[in-house]
């Protein structure tokens, strides 16, 4: 997710910041020290939003996001499952409990005095959200959408995805200065483009 941390005062944490604050294997200072350089530069005191993507049992990602200045957890979930929605809300209040150690002491975020801690922002979970299709695969895109169009703003329930959004999105990571394979994939697309033109040039013949 670099590519997308250059909005201002919002950090977008990689999908595997979750997995190393849920897996119990690290403190924060050790976190902190794998994802500040990249992920949560120290001189952004400006902090307004932090996402956080979440795996569930390995086969469902859902989205937690950090409203600082509207002091809250937003838990995002485009499949909710009542067997699983108490374990994911508890996953999301383990989360802001490590950051909120991961950035104690000398590590200031505008927004978030002394007196006020991550751990007690309220966990909030939109109601009327719009849901994937049933049987559809597309929780990792509706994590993406909600990260890329809502960074300056909250609305949340106004998101969906449609075919577009796959397209746009797949454009989006094959375009990314982060893409080590783009000079590969550019003259492939080309010549599939090509292909696929000549088949519609014969079946126009016929």
């Amino acid at each position: 997710m670099n590519s997308l941390s250059k909005t201002k005062g919002v950090w977008y944490l990689p999908t595997s910041f979750a997995q190393y604050v849920l897996g119990c294997r690290h403190t924060p200072q050790e976190v902190r020290k794998n994802f500040q350089k990249d992920f949560m530069p120290k001189e952004d005191h400006s902090v307004t939003k932090i996402f956080i993507p979440v795996n569930d049992q390995g086969v469902h990602w859902y989205l937690m996001v950090v409203d600082v200045m509207e002091r809250k957890m937003v838990l995002l979930d485009s499949l909710p499952c009542p067997e699983r929605n108490y374990l994911r809300r508890r996953e999301v209040l383990k989360l802001g409990i490590f950051i909120e150690e991961m950035l104690s002491n000398d590590y200031v975020v505008h927004g978030v005095d002394s007196s006020i801690s991550i751990s007690n922002f309220c966990i909030i979970q939109p109601r009327s959200l719009p849901t994937q299709r049933i049987g559809s695969n597309d929780c990792g895109v509706w994590v993406a959408k909600w990260m890329i169009e809502c960074a300056l703003k909250s609305d949340y329930q106004n998101i969906n995805v449609v075919t577009a959004t796959r397209m746009k999105l797949a454009l989006h990571l094959v375009n990314s200065s982060n893409n080590i394979l783009f000079m590969e994939v550019l003259p492939k697309a080309a010549n599939y483009w090509k292909v696929q033109e000549k088949k519609r040039k014969a079946l126009v013949k016929v």
